[in-house]
């Protein structure tokens, strides 16, 4: 994954790694749910790691539950807080939830940053 390609786009979509499909906290996500990118510099197996962080109705202020990671590959070239994520597509397999696509847009100071927003306001901004 080349940096330059991945700074020239404005989204992206990628799956979530390390999603566990007996994950209770699997059964509350949407597709269109809102997560956070969250680095975790100091993750013994990887220093660029990025956590996926969902809430569940509680203040963002809380530490949130770790839904998955974002792939080594993308998060060696991706900066967490440049990002707003949320849920493109929930996966299943033999009928329980096993997975997550994000989809990514950067963060730009002229963007509505909520989903509801993008959508009234995403034509304006291509």
């Amino acid at each position: 994954m080349r940096q330059s390609w991945v700074d020239a786009q404005s989204t992206l979509e990628i799956a979530v790694a390390g999603v566990k499909a007996m994950d209770s906290d699997l059964t509350r996500i949407q597709e269109g749910y809102e997560v956070e990118l969250r680095a975790e510099p100091s993750n013994p197996h990887d220093a660029h790691a990025i956590q996926v962080i969902g809430w569940y109705g509680m203040a963002r202020s809380e530490a949130g539950h770790v839904l998955g990671y974002v792939p080594r590959d993308w998060a060696a070239v991706l900066t967490a807080d440049q990002w707003v994520a949320t849920v493109h597509r929930v996966l299943e397999y033999e009928g329980k939830r096993a997975g997550l696509r994000l989809t990514l847009r950067r963060k730009r100071e002229d963007l509505p940053l909520s989903p509801e927003d993008w959508q009234e306001t995403e034509a304006v901004y291509r």
